[in-house]
């Protein structure tokens, strides 16, 4: 085993969220969309159950 570390940005930070937000802001929403709709068409999701 070794020790991996993971350093993320810090979402708390008035910056980062700005930055965060500018990103999403400039997705586009249909080609978003499209690639959501593509990607459960082809998830296995064969022997997944969903609790109730």
């Amino acid at each position: 085993m070794r020790e991996v570390r993971i350093v993320a940005l810090d979402a708390r930070s008035p910056e980062v969220r700005k930055q965060i937000a500018e990103q999403v802001a400039a997705l586009n929403k249909d080609e978003e969309r499209e690639i959501l709709e593509w990607m459960e068409k082809v998830a296995d999701l064969s022997g997944w159950t969903w609790p109730e």
